[in-house]
């Protein structure tokens, strides 16, 4: 009973690390993509010089 439990918890816990290690690349590659938005942005912005371009505000994701 008790080894059934261990495997159980064992089998569990290799799930978790294995959503652990693809939410972390997910993570990665999001902030990449962010990063190259943010340039671009940038880069858009001077160009446009002394236009107004409208303001976009990002807001955290609720939990």
């Amino acid at each position: 009973m008790l080894w059934e439990e261990l495997k159980k918890t064992q089998e569990r816990m290799a799930e978790l690390i294995a959503e652990n290690k693809r939410q972390k690349a997910e993570i990665d590659m999001f902030a990449r993509v962010v990063n190259v938005l943010t340039v671009e942005n940038d880069q858009l912005k001077r160009k446009l010089g002394d236009q107004q371009a409208p303001v976009v505000r990002l807001h955290p994701a609720p939990e």
